[in-house]
C-alpha cells in the first residue's frame, strides 16, 4: 500500500468511527449520555462491519457488549433496530466507495 493510499484509508476509517460513534449517540440507551460514553463499542462495531457482520449478529454483539461493560440489559430489540440502521448506512457508504 503507498503512502497516499495508507492516508487515504485512515480517512476513511476515522470516518466511519465518526459515522458509527453518531448513531450510537443518536440511539442513545444510557439516556443523556455524554458524547463519548459509547467510544468503547464503536471500534468494536466498526470491526464487525468490516467482516461482515449481520444485523442479528452485531445486535447480539451490542447487549453483550453493553451488559459487561456498563453493566446495563439492552432490550435486543433496540438493539437489532440501530444494528440494522449502521448496517444500512454501511451498504450506502461501500456502494459510494467500493474498496479496491
Amino acid at each position: 500500500m503507498t503512502r497516499e493510499e495508507t492516508k487515504h484509508r485512515k480517512a476513511a476509517i476515522r470516518s466511519e468511527v465518526t459515522r458509527v460513534r453518531q448513531m450510537l449517540n443518536e440511539w442513545d440507551p444510557l439516556s443523556g449520555s455524554p458524547a463519548d460514553e459509547y467510544d468503547c463499542v464503536v471500534d468494536g462495531v466498526v470491526s464487525a462491519l468490516h467482516r461482515g457482520v449481520t444485523a442479528p449478529d452485531l445486535a447480539d454483539w451490542i447487549c453483550q457488549e453493553f451488559d459487561s461493560h456498563f453493566g446495563v440489559s439492552v432490550a435486543r430489540e433496540e438493539a437489532l433496530s440501530v444494528s440494522s440502521r449502521i448496517l444500512s448506512w454501511w451498504s450506502i457508504s461501500q456502494a459510494r466507495n467500493p474498496r479496491a
